[in-house]
């Protein structure tokens, strides 16, 4: 069928646009002059195609011809952390112009709950070991990112059950080189902003 089709990355031009905004306390302001960069995401290559600069509202707008085998998103960095966006829509016949790119100020003190926590355990091997998923939702519920004080400190810590063995990080929200395993303990290194970020690990 991609024989009998080759026109399908090289679609109608797409137009996706919003703005890049900031929460504080119950205002949402603009962010002047962002930059925005648009990535692509496909199983050959992914990185960024295009960048933007935003107004003095915050807004952006970006013309582009999808690959409709791949994924797009949009990034924006602010105070040292960059943002992504959810994937934009191709649909070249219902603009996705009303885009919101959220991005935050900063805290090492913004409180994080874990919202919820799922523990998966597997029939014993024959050596007596089971093999267990740990899936844990954290929740973010203020306006700033939580961050660490210093290199040394996790942003969040959490504790593992004793006695785990190869712990092991699955494809959550956060890649593994944010990750630490000490003794009981899973250390996450990564920034948390506003809202819910999903970890998954196995041992």
């Amino acid at each position: 069928l991609s024989r009998l089709l080759p026109s399908l990355s090289a679609q109608q031009a797409v137009v996706t646009g919003g703005r890049v905004v900031r929460i504080q306390g119950r205002d949402t302001l603009g962010v002047a002059a962002a930059k925005v960069i648009l990535h692509r995401v496909a199983r050959a290559a992914q990185g960024p195609i295009d960048s933007t600069t935003a107004g003095r509202r915050g807004e952006f707008l970006f013309r582009f011809h999808p690959d409709t085998t791949a994924v797009y998103l949009l990034s924006s960095g602010y105070a040292g952390i960059e943002y992504f966006s959810s994937p934009v829509h191709l649909n070249p016949v219902r603009p996705d112009t009303g885009l919101w790119l959220i991005v935050s100020d900063t805290s090492s003190r913004a409180p994080i709950s874990v919202a919820s926590r799922h523990i998966v355990v597997s029939k014993p091997g024959k050596d007596g070991t089971r093999p267990t998923l740990e899936i844990v939702v954290l929740l973010n519920a203020g306006t700033d990112t939580r961050v660490a004080g210093d290199s040394s400190h996790p942003s969040w810590s959490g504790r593992l059950p004793p006695g785990v063995l190869n712990v092991q990080v699955g494809q959550g929200d956060v890649s593994a080189e944010a990750f630490a395993f000490r003794h009981d303990s899973v250390l996450l290194f990564a920034p948390v902003a506003p809202g819910e970020k999903q970890l998954l690990y196995t041992y």
